[in-house]
């Protein structure tokens, strides 16, 4: 019997930098692929804001102080998540 080997993920063709980390007013977003959009989501799940336009910086200020994970979508359909922080 063969044991079961799941598939190999293809590599990562896009990468994800968000900085400065922690931000206080300004994040801002560089990434070698496409994107089509920047959703930021709260560490209870709740999605805080999304952007389409002006995706390689955005104002942060109105945010309350704590941790937050930005999910990257690329035009290809894939998808980064990193951690940011508030300060």
């Amino acid at each position: 019997m063969v044991p079961y080997v799941p598939k190999i993920a293809a590599e990562k063709t896009n990468e994800l930098n968000v900085y400065p980390n922690p931000a206080t007013n300004v994040l801002h977003i560089t990434a070698t692929g496409e994107m089509s959009e920047v959703v930021i989501f709260a560490t209870t799940g709740e999605k805080i804001m999304s952007e389409k336009d002006q995706i390689q910086s955005i104002d942060i200020s109105s945010l309350p102080y704590g941790m937050y994970q930005i999910v990257c979508i690329f035009k290809d359909g894939s998808s980064i998540v990193k951690s940011f922080i508030k300060s």
